[in-house]
């Protein structure tokens, strides 16, 4: 059990540094400028912590299926969600000006509308980490509640902890949530918190939703 748990520590390290590594060369490539074009490293980055979780997963080939089918679908329903999402609270997209006044318009102040705008992107991106450890628990991965909620926090503390490291470091461009995901800090911070709850197994009371007789048809 330990060297798995440490086997899946190591390869979930690795994973959240390649990512990080793949994101800012893709920056680095575009320059450092802006954002607006299509990020290869995101949905490369995508496919390989599914590979990676449905790989590590103790499961029969069949659930296996199951669970990187789930999770395909889930992140191609919800990655456009959260990239519209981080472009108007990061970027004031469409533009910083059209913004506000929409808020302004729909909640009356621009206060309020700031409130609704920004409880509306941390739901969004709780919904990363809670919906993966719900589809694994489905497939019938043992993921601990506890476990999942504290990947769940580390996912939501991940970009006031990689604006700290660029305040720390003295990064270019300056200590902005903007420059934390330009840097590529981000990264390696959002791919353990996703990863955290399939590093070590939960206990054997906390049962699968699927046993192994309802998804592979054995008694």
């Amino acid at each position: 059990m330990k060297r798995r748990v440490l086997v899946r520590a190591c390869s979930l390290a690795l994973l959240s540094a390649a990512s990080a590594a793949a994101w800012r060369a893709e920056v680095e490539w575009h320059g450092w400028g802006g954002l607006g074009y299509t990020h290869l490293a995101v949905p490369i980055a995508s496919a390989a912590f599914i590979a990676w979780t449905c790989t590590t997963a103790e499961l029969p080939n069949r659930r296996r299926a199951l669970l990187a089918a789930m999770l395909t679908a889930y992140a191609s329903v919800l990655g456009p969600v959260v990239h519209q999402i981080l472009a108007m609270t990061e970027a004031g997209w469409p533009s910083a000006m059209f913004l506000y006044l929409s808020l302004t318009e729909l909640f009356g102040t621009l206060e309020r509308g700031l409130v609704a705008l920004w409880t509306v992107r941390w739901l969004v991106l709780a919904a990363v980490p809670a919906g993966t450890s719900v589809l694994a628990r489905v497939a019938g991965v043992a993921v601990h509640p506890g476990h999942a909620a504290l990947g769940l926090a580390l996912f939501q503390l991940s970009w006031p902890i990689a604006t700290w490291l660029l305040a720390v470091t003295g990064h270019v461009g300056g200590a902005t949530t903007v420059n934390a995901v330009k840097s590529g800090f981000v990264v390696p911070l959002l791919v353990v918190g996703l990863g955290l709850p399939f590093v070590r197994p939960g206990p054997p009371r906390w049962r699968p939703l699927l046993s192994s007789g309802a998804a592979d048809g054995s008694p």
